[in-house]
């Protein structure tokens, strides 16, 4: 069973699998938590940082999240891809149905939960 880590920032929930692998050893379980976490929340975010590794099966759980998210009007984003996952990603175009973002600050930017200031970004004239 694969541990889910959950918290709020701005009003976005941001979900951490603590593993370093995504696969069909643990994607079901990967699946379901995530989904537990979707009702009563707008805005959801996995921060993929720890993640290593995915094959097949943990792209179809991703795939499986974003479309119950979008039954359930929720806006469901991917942030801080490793090399590796984001270069599979990639490779079979997953890029182009899942929304991938770059880190935090612009999850939270994007999702308009955050000033750029508070969101880590140098103010307007700060360069």
């Amino acid at each position: 069973m694969i541990n889910v880590n959950a918290q709020t920032h701005g009003g976005v929930l941001v979900l951490r699998p603590e593993s370093e692998y995504l696969d069909v050893s643990n994607a079901p379980g990967f699946r379901e938590q995530v989904k537990a976490y979707l009702p009563g929340h707008a805005q959801v975010a996995l921060d993929m940082s720890h993640v290593q590794f995915v094959d097949s099966a943990a792209l179809g759980a991703f795939l499986s999240c974003v479309r119950d998210a979008n039954q359930r009007g929720v806006t469901l984003k991917l942030f801080a891809l490793t090399p590796p996952v984001r270069a599979t990603i990639q490779l079979v175009r997953l890029h182009r149905v899942l929304h991938v973002l770059t880190d935090l600050p612009e999850v939270l930017l994007s999702f308009g939960s955050a000033t750029p200031q508070a969101a880590g970004a140098a103010p307007a004239g700060a360069r």
